[in-house]
């Protein structure tokens, strides 16, 4: 496997464990899909379906070398940057989730500030998330043939040094 799917694959595994917290966390604060929030027993079952299964099923894919890996790969984060870019079509309600979770923060600082930080926080978000999954998804583009076995399996990843 080159290196890159490597690095990858070491990803989605770390960040399928990690759903864990997301998935425990979504019955009470909910989540957001294509523009919608779902709430207690759908917001769970959609954060275990897209932030856990799928990513495994991912995992296991690149493993096996399946030739469908690069196709499910390409959808899959192609969703998430969809699902990102949705997320600023609601701001407003989003940042009106953010702001009633905080506490009190005294006088010093004010209710337009708390605003804007928000929003700031919520649009860099969803943008850098979506730039990750795009060079994500560019990876697997270009790596595509080693998932269709184009490339010679016996191959050193770098031809000018031993194996």
């Amino acid at each position: 496997m080159p290196v890159i799917l490597k690095v990858i694959w070491v990803i989605l595994v770390i960040s399928s464990f990690f759903s864990i917290f997301t998935v425990i966390g979504t019955y009470d604060a909910g989540y957001d899909l294509l523009g919608m929030h779902l709430d207690r027993i759908l917001a769970v079952n959609a954060a275990f379906i897209l932030n856990m299964v799928l990513p495994v099923l991912l995992i296991i894919a690149m493993y096996q070398r399946h030739k469908g890996t690069v196709l499910f790969a390409i959808i899959y984060f192609l969703f998430f940057i969809v699902n990102g870019l949705f997320i600023l079509q609601n701001i407003d309600a989003k940042i009106e989730l953010v702001l009633a979770q905080m506490p009190e923060m005294g006088e010093e600082l004010s209710d337009a500030y708390m605003y804007s930080v928000a929003y700031w926080t919520i649009v860099l978000t969803a943008v850098f998330s979506a730039a990750f999954n795009l060079a994500i998804l560019i990876i697997f583009f270009i790596k595509r043939n080693y998932f269709i076995g184009q490339d010679n399996a016996n191959m050193p990843e770098n031809p000018e040094l031993p194996s």
